[in-house]
Order: structure tokens, then C-alpha cells, then sequence
């Protein structure tokens, strides 16, 4: 893991965390997703970590939409669509930010079916995807549509990441 950086490695503790959920998140638990992929809504915000989570978008503006402040531990219950983004010619307008005591830890956006990610303030086609709960089946219980919540923690080192749980 040590040679990963930027989206990869986010992705990486991602999995850590969910791998760990019951460890990290408690109550979060393993909920079943919806199984269409239409508009994600997140619903949930979880923040297990000791810092301030700030979260906002862009979605076809200049300003900051939906800009909701979880402090550390706490949960809150606000909608966030996530925006849709399929080139960096739609990027700067189309992404929602993901930030810890006001540093940005993930850009992140809809592409197809797929929720993407990256440590740096740009697209890239294809990008790493936020990691998910899946069912026992192996399956992903919580891609892009429907209802979802997003849990940001810390893996045993510290280091934070984005996981998509479903509702």
C-alpha cells in the first residue's frame, strides 16, 4: 500500500474500512442498497473521525451547493445529489468535494453506474471508484443510484477514506 497515492490509496483505505466496519462504524452496520443506478442521493453523512468533515458540490454553478458541516463523530441527515460528470470539459462545473478541517480529501462525482474519485482537483475517465458495502453474495450493495450514505474514517493508521453505504 505504501507505493499508492492520490485516489488509488483513498480507495485502498476505503476498503480498510469496510473491512473493519463494525470496528469503525458502529451503528452504520451493513444496510442493503437499492440495486438501480439512476441519481445517487446521499442521504447520510457519517464522519467517524476526529476532525470537522465539510462537504459541498457543483452541479451546473459557480457556487458551492449543499454545503453541510459534520462535526467530529457526529452524523447528519441532508441530501446531496451527486453530480454527473462523463469528461473534464463538465468537471469543473459537475463534482462534490470531500474535506477534513478544510483540506480536501476526495473530488468526487457520477459517471454511468459508478461513483469516481480523486485526491486532486481534476476528471479522469474511468477513475478510481468509491469503495462500497457489498452483500454476502459479493455483489455491490451501494454503487451510484438511489438513496445512499457516505461514511469518511480512519484506518488504523490514520490515514481517512470514503466509503458509499446503502440504504
Amino acid at each position: 500500500m505504501t507505493d499508492l497515492v492520490g485516489g488509488p490509496l483513498i480507495a485502498v483505505i476505503g476498503q480498510w474500512i469496510l473491512d473493519n466496519l463494525d470496528d469503525v462504524a458502529g451503528e452504520v452496520g451493513r444496510r442493503i442498497a437499492e440495486d438501480n443506478h439512476g441519481v445517487t442521493n446521499v442521504r447520510m453523512w457519517f464522519n467517524k473521525t476526529n476532525q470537522t468533515l465539510d462537504v459541498w458540490k457543483y452541479d451546473g454553478s459557480t457556487s458551492r451547493q449543499n454545503h453541510y458541516v459534520i462535526p467530529p463523530g457526529q452524523t447528519l441527515a441532508q441530501d446531496m445529489w451527486i453530480p454527473w460528470c462523463d469528461n473534464d470539459h463538465q468537471y469543473p462545473h459537475k463534482h462534490a468535494i470531500i474535506a477534513l478541517d478544510g483540506q480536501p480529501l476526495a473530488y468526487v462525482w457520477q459517471s454511468g453506474t459508478r461513483i469516481r474519485l480523486n485526491a486532486q482537483d481534476h476528471f479522469i475517465p474511468n477513475g478510481p471508484e468509491v469503495p462500497s458495502i457489498t452483500r454476502d453474495d459479493g455483489t455491490p450493495a451501494a454503487k451510484a443510484g438511489g438513496d445512499r450514505g457516505i461514511l469518511v474514517a480512519k484506518d488504523d493508521q490514520g490515514r481517512p477514506g470514503v466509503v458509499i453505504v446503502g440504504r
